[in-house]
């Protein structure tokens, strides 16, 4: 799948799921970013993953094909705070 199909005669562009998913990684995960493990909470229909930024920033990016929100929490060692990926979405997620 790409990220974008364009016709044939370039008058029209539709953007795929994957065009969204890349938009919502790049708002939080800078250059240099390392992905960095995440354990603990699973859930059918959840994806996510985290990064640790050069700035010492974490990001994650969380997808949830559910047709239910779907809500936890989110935990760094040192914060933790409460997440809700609505139904059917993608979360983009920066913290210090």
């Amino acid at each position: 799948y790409g990220a974008v199909d364009i016709n044939k005669d370039y008058t029209t562009m539709t953007r795929n799921s994957h065009y969204y998913i890349i938009a919502h990684m790049s708002s939080v995960v800078q250059p240099g970013a390392v992905r960095i493990g995440t354990k603990g909470f699973s859930a059918k229909g959840l994806t996510y993953t985290a990064f640790r930024n050069p700035d010492g920033s974490f990001a994650m990016v969380i997808s949830n094909s559910n047709s239910e929100n779907v809500n936890f929490t989110a935990d760094d060692g040192t914060h933790h705070f409460t997440v809700t990926a609505p139904a059917r979405s993608a979360v983009s997620l920066s913290w210090k």
